[in-house]
C-alpha cells in the first residue's frame, strides 16, 4: 500500500511540475501550485491515497479555474478603466462618443470648444 501511495505521490508531483512549467505562468500561480503540491503530498501519504489523489487533482483543477476567472475579471476591469482614463486624457475621435457622459464644468480647460 505504501508503494502505491508513493507512486501516486510521484505522479501527482509530475502533474504539478508540468503545470508549473507550462508557458505563461505567473509567479503567484507557481506559488499557489507549490503550496497545493505540499498539501496533496501530505494527503496522499494516508491509506486512502488513491481517492485523495483523485480529489486533490479535481480540487486543484477547480481552484486554478477560479484563479483564472479572478485574473480575467481583473484584466477586463483594468482594461475598461484604462480605456476610460485614456478617453478622458486624450482629445481624439473616441472622445466625441463619450463627451455627453461628462458634464462640461468637469472637463479640463485644454479641450477646444468643439468637444464641449
Amino acid at each position: 500500500m505504501m508503494r502505491q501511495g508513493n507512486l501516486l505521490k510521484a505522479k501527482l508531483a509530475e502533474l504539478l511540475h508540468r503545470q508549473v512549467h507550462s508557458n505563461n505562468m505567473n509567479q503567484s500561480k507557481k506559488k499557489f501550485v507549490r503550496k497545493y503540491a505540499k498539501l496533496s503530498a501530505k494527503k496522499s501519504a494516508k491509506p486512502s491515497a488513491q481517492k485523495s489523489a483523485k480529489s486533490n487533482a479535481r480540487n486543484l483543477k477547480l481552484a486554478l479555474q477560479k484563479l483564472h476567472q479572478k485574473w480575467n475579471l481583473n484584466r477586463y476591469m483594468n482594461r475598461k478603466l484604462n480605456l476610460r482614463v485614456r478617453l478622458l486624457s486624450i482629445p481624439n475621435q473616441n472622445w466625441r462618443l463619450h463627451r455627453l457622459q461628462v458634464p462640461p464644468h468637469l472637463l479640463p480647460l485644454q479641450y477646444p470648444p468643439c468637444y464641449l
